[in-house]
Parts: structure tokens; sequence; C-alpha cells
């Protein structure tokens, strides 16, 4: 992924980042409706994504978050392992967002088992 983020910046196409996107969101659901989550994989991504991207430019970051936050396995890994502290520690602003986005969930009180796209 962060081949094709290199080239997106280079080339300053939204129409890479689009098919970035949704492959991305493809793979998150793949991996959702089969439970082969693979949380060290998932942290990479995090990590990769939130370094390559910025603030402003969130279309990706949203994708991960909304993944984060709706997939229960996916949050119940994360939460769950035991490199947590460790993986997310310098990625403030995913767990900002995670955690708010969760907040909003809670306080619905719903599950959303739908595609990674965000909302």
């Amino acid at each position: 992924m962060n081949q094709m983020q290199s080239l997106m910046k280079m080339l300053d196409c939204a129409l890479l980042k689009n098919i970035a996107c949704h492959k991305l969101a493809e793979i998150i659901y793949h991996d959702n409706k089969n439970n082969c989550f693979d949380i060290l994989k998932f942290s990479k991504c995090v990590r990769e994504t939130y370094s390559a991207t910025y603030n402003g430019d969130n279309l990706m970051r949203k994708v991960i978050v909304y993944a984060a936050a709706n997939f229960d396995s996916l949050a119940h890994g994360l939460l769950n392992s035991p490199n947590f502290k460790e993986e997310f520690k310098d990625h403030g602003d995913f767990l900002a967002a995670w955690i708010s986005k969760l907040a909003k969930k809670w306080r619905k009180g719903a599950t959303n088992e739908r595609a990674p796209f965000p909302a």
C-alpha cells in the first residue's frame, strides 16, 4: 500500500487514492467476513497509513477507523493484543478517532457488520 500512496502523491491523483481506499476496504471486509484478522498486519497498516497521510486527507484513515470500531472481532483483537500499547504508542490520532467512533457506536447501542466504507 505504501508504494501506491507514494505514486498517488507524486501524481496527485484522486482516482488512485479512491482505488487504494476501496481496495483496503475490500481486504478488511474480506478478513472480517472470514474472521481472519491479522492484528499485527492491521497494526502495520495503521502505522503506514497514518505516517503517509495527513489529517486533512483522511479518507484512508476513515476506512481504518471505521473497521476498527465496527467489526467487533477486530476491535476485540486489537484491545486484547499483548503488543497493543507498543504498537499504537505513537498513533494518538488513530486512537482518538477510534475511541470517538466507539463512543458514538456505544451511545447508539449499535453493531454494524457491513463493508468498512466511511460514513
